[in-house]
């Protein structure tokens, strides 16, 4: 919504400078022409900093501080960036692809960037070259996780910056032969709407001197630079002197809303191209928190979910269960059938507790013939027992696979947190129903079972950190 706002304000400028330019002077049509430059920028840094990288910050490096390095790794695996490095609130390196050296890390922790991340603000820095020779930026996004404040500092190669700007750039001035350069604060081009470096093309048609930091003509050319806001880059615009000033001396009304209309399209098209790319993010979201097989959330959604619901259960004072479900006989289906045919039965099984539990209840599968639900705002314990005996009365149906019909029942192990009782982590509590759960298995399997503090006595004690994160 802010880029669609700003897409707007673009818009509704740059249709003010055309009807304006008619009207006013060559002064206030500089000021035009720098006022898209600051709109530009402006668009640049909101696209990069955006609420939305905050959110995708959190989601995917959100873990405990021993499980960052982990999430780096499986991100980095699937669309690997120059660099990755997630800080703590004390500016302490949790994770980091490449790996760094200690001194490495803390002249990161010590940049300006970094220190700004940590106090909240975001922020971009000048280029520099990445290992393996890639001209690149870096990103500060600051975040929260459970545990605290964190920063997340991601490098982009100044080429996909280019390459997402190219549809942008050449129409933003809205001036015949205008042209747009993005820098940063050594000067250095980001982006361009001709491709070519800004410092050779001042050579080429004018003084050897660098562009002022507000406004300026040089060789028959005006330009203006401007901050973009929260980063040390520049907007820098440059239009031939006589275009720029064609409306206040007669030229044809025409081509200036003929440009406009090529800004309007061209701005759109980015936006467009904006879309699928936070369509495509939002996708690879789903698909990392969610089961490819059942569609099922996956296991940190759902421990995320059920640590959510534990600080519901004091505030609304109604307790919560999670209810842990193995299938009984689900290795025969597996040996008969092959795994397409466990996988069909998996998806069947999916459904069913799609359709036994209630609505603001979460489904979640584990892993093989393991799931998970998280009842909510439960009356008491007689409405879990009710939601557990709907499941186990639907599974205990048969399946058809293929020309035959399968019969596979279920063991469930419920554990309860009530108002009242010591705060209990969403692992301890996932936990103590997988310990039930066993107990049923030990007792003949088909069993519900509430957890009681004697099983556990039974069962052997599991790594908590390493199973359920």
């Amino acid at each position: 919504m802010a880029a669609l706002g700003i897409a707007a304000i673009l818009i509704a400028g740059a249709a003010y400078a055309v009807v304006r330019s008619q009207a006013d002077g060559r002064a206030n049509l500089r000021k035009q022409l720098a006022g898209r430059a600051a709109q530009a920028g402006r668009f640049t840094t909101e696209v990069l900093l955006s609420a939305g990288e905050r959110h995708a910050a959190r989601v995917y490096f959100g873990a405990r501080p021993d499980r960052v390095q982990a999430q780096v790794d499986d991100y980095q695996a699937q669309d690997p960036l120059p660099r990755v490095v997630v800080f703590d609130a004390r500016g302490r390196v949790l994770g980091a692809d490449p790996p760094t050296t200690p001194a490495q890390r803390r002249l990161l922790a010590r940049s300006p960037l970094v220190r700004a991340g940590l106090r909240g603000r975001a922020g971009v820095s000048n280029v520099f070259t990445a290992p393996g020779g890639v001209r690149s930026f870096d990103a500060a996004i600051p975040y929260h996780a459970r545990q605290g404040a964190r920063v997340l500092l991601k490098a982009a190669p100044v080429s996909a910056l280019q390459a997402g700007l190219a549809g942008y750039l050449p129409s933003a001035p809205a001036v015949a032969g205008g042209r747009a350069y993005l820098v940063d604060g050594r000067g250095r081009v980001l982006a361009s709407s001709t491709g070519r470096d800004l410092g050779r093309q001042l050579r080429e048609r004018g003084p050897r001197t660098a562009p002022p930091d507000s406004t300026g003509t040089y060789d028959e050319r005006s330009f203006v630079s401007v901050p973009t806001g929260r980063t040390q880059w520049r907007a820098v615009f440059t239009a031939p002197t006589r275009a720029l000033y064609a409306p206040v001396e007669g030229s044809r009304r025409l081509t200036a809303w003929l440009l406009l209309a090529a800004f309007t399209v061209a701005l759109l098209v980015l936006l467009a191209v904006g879309a699928a790319a936070l369509y495509r993010s939002a996708r690879l979201a789903h698909e990392r928190l969610h089961d490819t097989l059942t569609g099922l959330p996956a296991r940190a959604l759902f421990i995320d979910r059920v640590d959510r619901a534990l600080a519901g259960v004091h505030r609304h004072e109604l307790p919560a269960a999670v209810l842990f479900i193995d299938l009984d006989r689900f290795k025969r289906v597996n040996d008969r059938f092959g795994h397409a045919g466990g996988d069909e039965l998996l998806r069947e099984v999916a459904r069913r507790l799609r359709e036994s539990v209630r609505w603001l209840d979460t489904l979640s599968r584990l892993g093989g013939d393991e799931f998970l639900v998280l009842c909510e705002e439960l009356a008491d314990e007689d409405e879990a027992a009710a939601i557990a005996a709907r499941i186990q009365q639907a599974l205990s149906r048969p399946v058809r696979i293929g020309k035959h019909e399968v019969s596979v029942g279920c063991s469930i192990g419920v554990a309860t947190h009530h108002p009242g009782q010591a705060p209990a982590s969403p692992a301890r509590l996932v936990h103590d129903a997988d310990v039930a759960m066993y107990q049923a298995k030990r007792d003949g399997g088909g069993r519900i079972e509430f957890f009681q503090t004697s099983f556990q006595q039974d069962a052997e004690l599991l790594d908590l950190d390493m199973l359920y994160g």
